[in-house]
């Protein structure tokens, strides 16, 4: 059975045929001594080392030689290369089916397809990675936006016969999450620059400790009081970063007048997890519905057409395809709450384990909150809170589980 290899720059994610996820990483690769470092460790590196960092590699995918060589690398197809080969290494894949967003040509797929060849994975097809976001919806049509580190992208699917069909995207180059931490950067430098006439942004190693803590709101949640600290030194410098300026900067940074008129809007988990986009978007489209990724919608999708070639598949049954789990807006609540009573035990195999037991406390602590750094999916993405909402699947290197909340 193949597994699913999902392309997005941000998230590079690898499914089991089950839907587990067993691989999600930055398309990012930094170059120490010869040697290839891909992922979210490339990440933070990129700006302390930018001249033996590349971002770009899997978002252009092409042969074009790269402005300046990479360890082994002379070209993007040779990083997207070696990040296949480093992903075969540590799960020992064979088959596999791509999800590919719209913008991805046909010449660039059959690129990937020999690359993949020449690191011995072999790619049953190719599945519009829409696709795996439907949701459900009163609507024949549906809009989906989805978010990498370079750029965004508008996908529209349409429902006919049964089928639900991906029919026109939008891409919008810049408006990714490396574009919103940049904007966010002004941002901290500016309030910086108010308290302490300190500019953060002068030095790489003070500007890496600002670009990881602005990633980090993305990925683990904005709090309400936002502050950067920096060791400048070993001298501690601190500074409030104004809530209000990170949402304008964001709302400045991304193409919001896009979206206006779109009567149902379903968003990735990764678009979603952007602090305050939500509701920008709710307040110029239809209902902004949050969607959750579905990679077993994806395998169905191509399994009629296994052993036929290496397929571009735009279209699956419908009920296969829309997912669930969905939230719909206009959304009167504010930012800091979810949906969702906070979950007291995880749930798998009718067994319900406290979040404050010892077999969990590797990923939670004492009061069952998800602790900085544990390896842990929540509805097939990077947490985005420490506090898990009855109903969030639960992805842990043993298995997933369903977080439910039980009474005193």
């Amino acid at each position: 059975m193949s597994h699913l290899l999902e392309l997005n720059d941000w998230h590079l994610s690898c499914y089991t045929p089950r839907g587990q996820c067993i691989y999600q990483q930055a398309a990012a690769a930094f170059a120490q001594a010869d040697q290839l470092v891909f992922g979210d460790q490339a990440l933070a590196q990129s700006r302390i080392q930018p001249q033996t960092f590349n971002v770009q590699y899997l978002s252009r995918l092409s042969t074009e030689t790269l402005p300046r060589k990479i360890g082994p690398a002379q070209n993007y197809a040779d990083l997207i290369y070696y990040h296949l080969r480093s992903i075969q290494s540590e799960h020992t894949l064979n088959d596999l089916v791509i999800a590919a967003p719209a913008y991805y040509s046909d010449e660039q797929l059959g690129l990937l397809l020999g690359i993949a060849d020449e690191a011995g994975l072999n790619i049953q097809g190719f599945v519009d990675s829409a696709l795996g976001y439907a949701i459900q919806t009163r609507t024949d049509t549906q809009h989906i936006f989805d978010i990498g580190l370079n750029q965004s992208n508008l996908s529209e699917l349409r429902v006919e016969q049964g089928q639900i069909h991906v029919g026109s995207y939008n891409v919008f180059e810049g408006d990714g999450i490396l574009g919103i931490v940049d904007a966010w950067l002004h941002v901290i430098a500016s309030a910086f620059l108010q308290t302490s006439r300190f500019d953060p942004l002068h030095s790489a190693a003070t500007e890496q400790q600002v670009f990881d803590q602005a990633l980090g709101w993305i990925t683990q949640g904005l709090p309400s009081d936002p502050q950067v600290s920096l060791d400048v030194d070993g001298h501690p410098r601190k500074a409030d970063i104004p809530h209000a300026a990170l949402i304008s900067a964001l709302r400045q940074r991304l193409s919001i007048a896009e979206f206006t008129n779109i009567t149902t809007l379903g968003l990735t988990p990764r678009t979603n997890s952007v602090p305050g986009l939500n509701g920008l978007l709710s307040e110029i489209s239809g209902d902004v519905v949050n969607g959750n990724a579905n990679p077993k919608a994806l395998l169905a999708a191509h399994e009629p057409y296994t052993g036929t070639g290496a397929n571009r598949i735009l279209q699956s049954a419908h009920s296969a395809s829309a997912n669930s789990a969905v939230q719909a807006t206009p959304n009167p609540r504010s930012e800091t709450e979810t949906t969702g009573s906070p979950a007291t035990h995880l749930l798998a195999d009718h067994q319900a384990t406290a979040l404050t037991a010892d077999a969990l406390s590797t990923y939670f602590d004492a009061d069952g909150l998800l602790r900085p750094g544990a390896e842990v999916l929540i509805n097939g993405t990077a947490p985005t809170s420490a506090r898990l909402r009855c109903g969030d699947d639960v992805q842990l290197p043993d298995g997933l589980w369903v977080a439910i909340r039980i009474s005193d």
